[in-house]
């Protein structure tokens, strides 16, 4: 779905209800039979008022309201009470209802809204995570951050209002059939006068609060944005002293979004206050109508009473529905970014996996690649055959290829032509296995190492779960990759944190907590991509040595620009000679 001003908000809402699982349909069907019954206590509580008011004002007529007879018979046993004090309970009884019911309302649209916008924020990530990674070379991780974390809440607070926004028309509703009970006349009058000013106003909007919707959700992509390659480069930010550019482009976009949530705020809430003088003035009316034309006497009072009450209940339920109405529109865009994400196709197929071990050869026939349609091919008609166990080096100008080749020999890009067998199977055309069970043959070191702000352990056993490390196996590639010196003990291991993206470390403890985290995998195909280049060259000489001595079922193939790297290789590819 691609946003659009005018999207209907039906349209909208049945986005969201695809999205919803069978549990929360379920929730929200229920909770609205709970907003049924709370405008029928709507309905009750106005009724009860006449009786009441006919009570206090010892008025010779009584309003004999049929739809509250009921009541009388259950409080029957009361009757021998003062009229006054059996009046008074019947109201004081329906008006606890009513707010009771609205309070179970309000507590339910809560809470269910919050477990919606968890599992849509869930979903999300986790079908984002899932898409190919050609899909994550494409799109801004800033976009993706803002539409599962700050969209996200935008929803939560969308489904929520869509469920005041019905909750608002069902109590109006009710509200104004009391009304119409008591007196037809003045009920359709009074809600015809409040309806139209409301539509009057919600067109007058309409227009500003649509592109108030399309500037929120590029600017908060924007602050997102900003946030990330501010704190993501604070080195060179303190080295260059740009502090105050990256502050100005903060404020740029953060700024902007606070006034527009200032102003979608005022159109929401200012009609509450004029419309509440129009309400005094339309009862003033009425009763100097009365007194002017109709005979005015203590009968009038009940009447005069219950319209008092009905339209100050039904003015709130009036402006919480148009206030509803202000921030779906204002939210709609917000919205529509997060339902892209949730309507991405799952990318890992949920089938039983297959264990897919590389037993003889690697054959890449006639590869070529490029990352946009059109474009120059970074890789062109390139063949080559990786036997297990062999060593190969590769190497080649900057630009040339050789991590796009590590990408395709892993599986993580699809070749623009020729293909890849993984012995004699096509890796991305067959009907055997998946990519997924080829990436376990695969232990990767990137030159960029991506680390957690969390332990040294759980930096090297990435993505096991803290108790399930297996601690004798630590200690042995924390040995193989030099990291004995400076981690002494496995103590040492668990408790020392490397910071936020490693920055507690140097280059080349970083690189050597990749070397091992791949070690740690025990994939069969190891890939090394620059992966020493931040270390000094004994360093370098002592794990290369290291990864020769690895078992010889184990492939290695070694990206990098120094030759010396390479001399025990048993072949060297030069991309530059491709």
């Amino acid at each position: 779905m691609k946003p659009n001003q005018d999207i209907s908000k039906i349209i909208l809402i049945k986005s969201i209800w695809k999205h919803l699982t069978s549990r929360r349909k379920k929730q929200l069907i229920l909770l609205f039979g709970l907003i049924l019954l709370s405008g029928i206590a709507e309905i009750y509580s106005i009724a009860s008022l006449i009786p009441f008011l006919n009570a206090f004002s010892n008025a010779e007529s009584n309003y004999s309201i049929a739809i509250i007879e009921p009541l009388y018979e259950i409080f029957s046993p009361l009757k021998s009470l003062n009229p006054i004090l059996f009046s008074t309970i019947i109201f004081l009884f329906c008006i606890s209802i009513a707010a009771f019911l609205r309070l179970i309302n309000l507590y339910a649209a809560n809470f269910i809204s919050a477990a919606i916008g968890s599992e849509f924020s869930s979903k999300a990530y986790n079908l984002t995570l899932n898409q190919p990674y050609r899909r994550h070379i494409e799109i801004n991780s800033s976009e993706i951050i803002s539409s599962i974390v700050t969209q996200t809440d935008v929803t939560v607070s969308v489904i929520k209002t869509i469920i005041l926004f019905i909750t608002s028309i069902i109590i109006s509703t009710g509200l104004i059939y009391s009304l119409f009970i008591i007196n037809w006349f003045l009920s359709i009058s009074i809600s015809l006068i409040l309806i139209s000013l409301y539509l009057i106003l919600g067109a007058y909007f309409k227009i500003r609060l649509n592109k108030v919707s399309e500037s929120r959700a590029i600017l908060i992509n924007q602050q997102t944005k900003s946030l990330q390659e501010g704190l993501g480069s604070i080195k060179d930010i303190i080295l260059d002293n740009s502090q105050e550019f990256y502050s100005k482009l903060f404020s740029k976009s953060d700024q902007p979004i606070r006034f527009l949530a200032a102003k979608s705020e005022f159109i929401a809430g200012s009609p509450k206050y004029i419309f509440e003088v129009i309400s005094l003035f339309i009862i003033i009316l009425i009763a100097l109508i009365y007194k002017v034309f109709i005979d005015f006497n203590a009968n009038i009072i009940p009447l005069l009473g219950t319209m008092a009450l009905g339209i100050q209940r039904l003015l709130p339920s009036f402006q919480q529905a148009y206030n509803s109405w202000v921030i779906i529109t204002t939210s709609t865009n917000s919205v529509l970014n997060l339902l892209k994400l949730l309507d991405q196709n799952p990318y890992l197929e949920k089938k039983k996996s297959k264990d897919f071990l590389f037993k003889n050869k690697i054959t890449l026939k006639n590869i070529s690649f490029s990352y946009k349609k059109n474009s120059r091919k970074i890789i062109k008609s390139f063949n080559l055959e990786i036997f297990k166990g062999d060593r190969i080096g590769i190497i080649g100008p900057s630009g040339g290829g050789k991590s796009t080749l590590a990408d395709l020999l892993m599986g993580l890009l699809k070749p623009t032509q020729g293909i890849i067998e993984i012995d004699g199977i096509d890796l991305h055309r067959n009907n055997k296995y998946f990519k997924k069970d080829w990436y376990r043959n695969i232990s990767h070191v990137p030159q960029d190492i991506f680390l957690i702000d969390s332990s040294i352990a759980e930096n090297i056993a990435f993505g096991v779960p803290f108790e399930k490390i297996d601690k004798k196996k630590l200690m042995l590639v924390i040995h193989l990759s030099r990291l004995s010196n400076f981690i002494k003990n496995i103590d040492d291991a668990f408790s020392t944190n490397v910071g936020e993206r490693g920055l507690k470390l140097s280059g080349g403890q970083r690189q050597r907590i990749g070397i091992a985290r791949a070690l740690y995998k025990g994939g069969n195909i190891l890939i090394l991509d620059e992966a020493t280049s931040a270390l000094d060259q004994d360093t370098e000489a002592s794990i290369m040595q290291t990864i020769d001595n690895l078992n010889s079922s184990i492939t290695v193939i070694v990206i990098t620009h120094r030759l010396s790297t390479l001399k025990k290789c048993d072949r060297i590819i030069d991309l530059g000679k491709n």
